[in-house]
């Protein structure tokens, strides 16, 4: 043994006494760094990438591209104007191939290739909602549980407020949060920042506590109530009722919460939709047929229903989304003149056909603005992922957004996006005080 021992030790010495000098002395390669945030906000991105030919720089805090250019080091660069602060994704396009930055480690993440794509984060001269503060923190908590419906083994992420542990008395409602496409049961906390939102807001009295779940979307409508629900009244103290009971989302998941919540009222009487995408105007009627036909037992059952959707979007040949097309909104008129007032277009009810919310209860609103031809939406899928989250138009300075059913600041996830949701979340929820129940 100890003979091997001085044969390894000798064979190891050979082999270091024989690799050259220069190549242990080598110094590192120069580091790019990208992105650079100057104290004026100014954003400079870099790329290393001596052969390319083309090298262009696509993100949410532009229109269009803006090419890169090069130096006699290989190394490419563009500086932008200031940047409001916000939380921002962009890619880079290198001879035609998108591609994330990789001097940046902090990446998007989905569901699927295309939703992979660099950060950036510009702070103001303040914490903004999002940042993570001094306060008490919620844990988030993963699950794998059993899908029977799906016959498969699924993951949801599910968000407790402070003090969930030491307090074993207390019953907690529950928000059913979806996210939106490409994305998964990561993406409210990952890129949201939900969890830290929600901190920020209990910390401030905003909000009563509550337990987010947050399921991976794609399935949940047929999972949801058959297995995501029992599963979260079994693992956490829940105040298992529809008065504690809400479901809301973005985009895609808008469209789920809204379909599920207002065809499933014994479970749920708080629905809310982000920018939401619903199919065509036309199958309005038959996917909502219940809504429709019995208005006044809807009304006495739903104490909110919150509707958002953005107006700075004008495109051509698009699919249609929830609430921003002349369509939709015009089935949404008939359904109110019916009887149906827990949702409002803003700024287009008839006079008369809304009856007042009961006490209690705040009316969701379609903003106005921008909406197309009958059958055309306003965000077609190309685009969609820039425009998720313009929803509520909470900075609207003329006040066609009602501050008391908008929210905080147009609040979560990423840039004009979901970024802004959670604050949303926070309106539709604590300001109608879903929150705490006494145990049993």
């Amino acid at each position: 043994m100890n003979a091997q021992v001085a044969l390894w030790f000798t064979t190891v010495g050979a082999m270091l006494v024989a690799v050259p000098p220069a190549a242990v002395a080598q110094p590192p390669a120069a580091s790019v760094v990208s992105p650079e945030v100057g104290a004026d906000r100014r954003v400079t991105f870099r790329l290393l990438a001596p052969k390319a030919h083309d090298v262009l720089l696509s993100g949410e805090f532009m229109e269009g591209t803006q090419n890169l250019v090069k130096g006699n080091d290989g190394v490419w660069s563009v500086t932008l104007a200031p940047v409001e602060p916000e939380i921002y994704h962009y890619n880079f396009i290198i001879d035609g191939v998108r591609t994330i930055d990789p001097g940046n480690a902090d990446v998007k993440t989905g569901s699927t290739p295309s939703t992979i794509s660099s950060i950036l984060e510009v702070r103001g001269s303040a914490p903004a909602f999002y940042d993570a503060q001094q306060v008490p923190h919620g844990q988030i908590r993963t699950h794998w549980y059993p899908s029977k419906a799906l016959n498969r083994v699924r993951r949801l992420t599910v968000y407790t407020p402070p003090g969930y542990d030491r307090d074993r008395e207390t019953r907690y409602a529950v928000v059913y949060l979806f996210h939106g496409a490409n994305a998964d049961e990561n993406a409210w906390y990952r890129l949201g920042r939900v969890n830290l939102i929600l901190d920020n807001l209990l910390a401030a009295g905003t909000v009563k506590p509550f337990i987010v779940v947050m399921p991976f979307g794609y399935g949940i409508e047929t999972d949801l109530i058959p297995d995501v629900i029992p599963y979260i009244e079994s693992q956490y103290r829940t105040a298992a009722d529809r008065d504690h009971r809400a479901i809301v989302g973005l985009s895609m998941g808008g469209g789920q919460a809204l379909s599920i919540g207002l065809n499933h009222l014994e479970l749920f009487s708080y629905v809310g939709g982000f920018s939401s995408g619903l199919g065509r105007a036309t199958e309005w009627r038959k996917t909502y047929a219940g809504l429709i036909e019995h208005p006044d037992a809807a009304n006495k059952r739903l104490r909110l229903v919150w509707v958002g959707c953005g107006k700075d979007a004008q495109v051509e040949d698009a699919e249609p989304v929830f609430g921003v097309q002349e369509g939709f909104a015009k089935e949404a008129h008939r359904a109110q003149g019916q009887g149906l007032g827990a949702v409002r277009a803003a700024g287009q009810a008839q006079p008369g056909a809304q009856p007042e919310p009961r006490q209690g209860q705040r009316a969701g609103r379609v903003e106005p603005g921008g909406l197309g031809q009958p059958g055309v939406g306003l965000v077609p899928p190309a685009q969609r992922d820039q425009r998720l989250g313009v929803v509520g138009q909470q900075e609207d300075p003329g006040g066609a957004a009602d501050a008391d059913a908008v929210g905080v600041g147009d609040a979560l996830g990423r840039g004009r996006r979901g970024l802004r949701i959670a604050a949303h979340l926070e309106k539709a929820v604590g300001d109608v005080h879903l929150g705490a129940g006494e145990a049993g």
